[in-house]
């Protein structure tokens, strides 16, 4: 059980409301990114992945979770779709670290 301020709340409630809502999705991941929920947040992440598979603030998101929750297959196809999404503006110091931490966890 956890507990949510209010306005995490109306955000899961937006979430079951409007299923399709992919944006609500994300942000119920997030809420569960915060509180350090990894399991909750990648089922989150993966359901507006689905409805919103160009957001790639929400794949940022969903590879660091599957780092956490050592999911390597996931964490290296969310790479591959970041790298599709941004290949001219990606964050180098960002995606060095993700790497780092790809291979850290693999040893």
């Amino acid at each position: 059980f956890f507990y949510f301020s209010l306005p995490s709340e109306n955000m899961l409630n937006r979430s079951c409301v409007d299923p399709d809502e992919g944006e609500a999705w994300g942000n119920v991941g997030a809420i569960h990114l915060r509180t350090r929920s990894f399991e909750p947040a990648f089922f989150a992440f993966k359901e507006g992945l689905r409805i919103k598979r160009e957001n790639w603030r929400m794949w940022t998101n969903q590879v660091y979770v599957c780092l956490e929750t050592r999911r390597w297959g996931e964490a290296a196809y969310g790479l591959h779709r970041l790298l599709d999404l941004k290949e001219n503006t990606i964050n180098h110091v960002f995606f060095s670290y993700i790497l780092s931490r790809f291979f850290w966890r693999l040893w």
